[in-house]
């Protein structure tokens, strides 16, 4: 229902997958996939060819040091060190974050 009425709104089909993906971190890769799966659906019904383009900016092996860059324009170099200073066994969650959550795809 909701990608249905996004598209009637006005947001492209780019759009609202960039939105779905953005939910990964904090729902997890299951359900993203599921809501991902949802939206093909409803695309597929309203005829929006598939795949749609790739919106890729950023290499794989990039996607943390590129969204730790953006981190650090928003909130200062304050972040790298709030990273360093991350206890061993917790650093894997702040470079997920980054990662994922400022790294552009």
């Amino acid at each position: 229902m909701h990608v249905g009425v996004a598209l009637n709104v006005g947001l492209t089909p780019v759009e609202i997958k960039e939105a779905i993906y953005q939910c990964a971190p904090y729902i997890g890769f299951p359900k993203t996939l599921d809501a991902l799966n949802q939206a093909n659906e409803v695309f597929t019904e309203k005829n929006i060819h598939l795949p749609l383009e790739s919106q890729k900016q950023v290499e794989e092996n990039e996607r943390f040091e590129k969204g730790l860059g953006i981190q650090v324009a928003i909130f200062g170099d304050m972040i790298r060190q709030r990273q360093q200073n991350t206890p061993e066994k917790q650093k894997h969650i702040q470079e997920y974050l980054s990662a994922f959550c400022f790294g552009r795809l």
